[in-house]
């Protein structure tokens, strides 16, 4: 599951992943930097889950996550 960013920061919106749904516990995830995602994701709810997760820092890539959300990495 590729982030794309494309409708707005939520990482809850299908419409910002590649698939077109919102990664789940078996999914790995990448997050790249924002020449490819204009928006970076932000978790602001409880529940959100991915396999493993890659961030491109070195060209601006970031996951945000606020109070009340969490993340569960499986892997």
């Amino acid at each position: 599951m590729t982030w794309t960013g494309v409708i707005n920061t939520d990482w809850n919106t299908g419409g910002n992943w590649v698939l077109g749904c919102a990664p789940g516990i078996n999914s790995p995830v990448i997050i790249p930097g924002t020449a490819t995602a204009p928006t970076q994701p932000t978790i602001s709810v409880a529940g959100a889950k991915c396999k493993n997760i890659t961030i491109d820092q070195s060209t601006g890539g970031k996951l945000t996550i606020t109070s009340p959300g969490t993340l569960t990495v499986s892997d």
